[in-house]
């Protein structure tokens, strides 16, 4: 048991040195715009949304922010991706369950995105309890991760997803969320806008855009290092955090 504790610790420690790139995007949403604070001009337009407290409010009904594309944007084989999320708890669910988080892009004519961050009920009890990533490939077909943590109404938690060639790692609050090996390494890069607070929906019906009720705070995406990369697992817990303390 001690040696486990310290393989473990010293798995932290090396996470700690690990180092990510600067910033692709980042929005904190500190002084109630959707500008880009990364320095990279990836500023959003806000629809509906209004500031609270340093986060941005969303009803779930037309309320959003939008990006233009950038080719930095479309992610491909490497990169993290996290935002901070409070789920009103008088959340009334679509009726697909779902509430999308970040999403980007999604060939015209098809639902699913190239990436994306949502919860879902996965009971379908209409209580939003999942956390998970839905990525897409160039051949149309989409693949969804899903938290193997659970989450409540009305509490702050802040999930993050790692994709490296293929492996996908999850986290929620810097724990653990789930591992997974993915037969692709890369994912598809479209031209169509990213969104917070909803999905875009190319030419579905709108109903299918599972937009968010509540608050989001802190969406980050980054390509790290891949040193930083190969540490998936426990060490890179490790590395979120010290990371989330720097901003």
């Amino acid at each position: 048991m001690i040696r486990g504790h310290l393989a473990l610790l010293a798995v932290l420690l090396l996470a700690s040195q690990a180092t990510f790139a600067d910033a692709l995007a980042e929005w904190n949403f500190n002084d109630g715009t959707a500008n880009d604070v990364s320095g990279n001009g990836h500023d959003g337009t806000i629809v509906g949304a209004t500031a609270e407290g340093g986060a941005m409010r969303f009803d779930g009904f037309n309320e959003y922010i939008v990006v233009p594309d950038s080719p930095s944007l479309r992610l491909s084989d490497r990169w993290y991706v996290s935002a901070r999320f409070w789920i009103d708890p008088a959340t009334q669910f679509n009726q697909y369950d779902t509430m999308t988080l970040l999403s980007k892009g999604a060939t015209p004519g098809a639902a699913y995105a190239d990436y994306n961050l949502k919860i879902m009920d996965a009971d379908l009890d209409t209580v939003p309890d999942t956390p998970l990533l839905e990525i897409s490939q160039n051949s149309g077909m989409h693949y969804t991760f899903w938290s193997t943590r659970t989450i409540a109404a009305g509490q702050w938690y802040e999930f993050a997803a790692c994709f490296d060639q293929g492996q996908v790692s999850l986290f929620l609050d810097d724990s653990p969320a789930g591992q997974f090996t993915h037969s692709y390494s890369s994912i598809r890069e479209s031209t169509q806008p990213l969104y917070i607070g909803r999905r875009y929906t190319g030419d579905y019906d709108t109903s299918w855009s599972n937009e968010f009720s509540g608050l989001i705070d802190d969406v980050t995406i980054d390509v790290p290092e891949p040193a930083t990369l190969s540490l998936l697992g426990l060490g890179l817990a490790g590395l979120i955090a010290r990371r989330r303390r720097q901003r």
